[in-house]
Formats: C-alpha cells, structure tokens, sequence
C-alpha cells in the first residue's frame, strides 16, 4: 500500500514554501506602512499653516469682497461708503471668527481706530500727477476721495487666534482695493 502524506522531510519543506508565500504576500503590505505612515502621523504632526495665516487669508478675501462693489460709487459721500463697506465687512468678519470654532480654533476681529488714523496720515496715497484728497479715517476704516468719488483704501484690525497651545495676536493693515495685507506705514510693531 503507497502512502500519500508527505514524509518528514517533504513535510518540513511544504512548511517553508507556506512560510514564503506569507511573507511574499505580506512584503506589499509592509512596504507601503514604511513609505506612507499612517493616519496618525498626520494627527499627531504640525499643521502645515499655523491658524494666523489661514484667519489673514480668509480677511483678505473678506476685505477684498465688502469693498469692490463699493469702488468708484459717484453716489455716495464718504460717510455712507464708509458705512456700507462697515456693515460688509462685519457680515464677512462674523463668518470667519466662527468658522474654526469646533476645531478649537477661537478668532477676535475688531477694527482698530488709532492704527486707521495713523494709516490715513501717514500712508495715504499721493503725490504727483494723482488727483487724490486727503485720507480720513474712522471706525478703523481709510477712505479716500479720488477724482470726485469716494473710495475705501483700507482697514486696520487687531486680530487674536487662539487655539489650545498657542495664542496670535496682530494689528493688521489690508489694502481694500486688491484685498492683500499691506504693510504698516510708519514701521513698528504692525504686522
């Protein structure tokens, strides 16, 4: 009678090439936790950009939008633009200081009067060949007449991101006409 189990030698073999096969399989596996991670690297990592520049691009986007339709309006004194580009601009500010809200991430947004006034005398727009008035401020808004019409130039606000580690806090000058931070115009501590 031929027996057909495998004798201790081919048993020992048959064992190593299962053994192979297993680890053949598991390489790919392997291979790509080494190259990729895992989620929680990704947790666990610093974020890529801190939650200042993201509140500063979002404030630039809604600085950009409360004040383009208002540009070049003939039918408006500079008070009510300034209003209007106010009440625009509270509308948008509102949405961003809630918007990272369940991340932890708490924003404040308040316009800031004194850095306005000190923007308006000393980097209001001018000189040669420019038919430009004088620059007022108030509210923490720059306006500025310009061939007759009024335009919104900027706004100063102080900005506070605070999240569980760390706490940002800046005054900040946005250019209303192209919607980008722009830099303090006398120096100092502004961002």
């Amino acid at each position: 009678m031929s027996s057909t189990l495998p004798s201790g030698r081919d048993r020992g073999q048959l064992v190593l090439l299962a053994a192979g096969v297993i680890v053949i399989a598991l390489f790919p596996i392997v291979l790509a936790y080494f190259q990729l991670g895992y989620a929680g690297d990704i947790e666990s990592g610093a974020s890529v950009d801190p939650p200042e520049s993201e509140t500063v691009r979002a404030l630039e986007r809604a600085t950009f939008d409360a004040g383009q339709p208002l540009q070049g309006a003939t039918d408006q004194n500079r008070s009510s633009i300034r209003q209007t580009f106010v009440d625009r601009l509270d509308n948008r500010t509102d949405t961003v200081e809630t918007a990272r809200l369940e991340t932890g991430v708490v924003v404040d947004i308040q316009r800031n009067v004194s850095a306005a006034d000190t923007y308006a005398t000393a980097g209001c727009p001018g000189g040669d060949g420019r038919d430009f008035g004088p620059c007022t401020a108030s509210d923490g808004v720059v306006v500025q007449e310009r061939a007759g019409d009024a335009h919104v130039i900027a706004v100063a606000v102080d900005v506070l991101v605070a999240s569980d580690d760390n706490q940002i806090e800046g005054i900040y000058f946005f250019d209303v006409l192209t919607g980008e931070r722009t830099s303090n115009p006398v120096g100092g501590a502004y961002r």
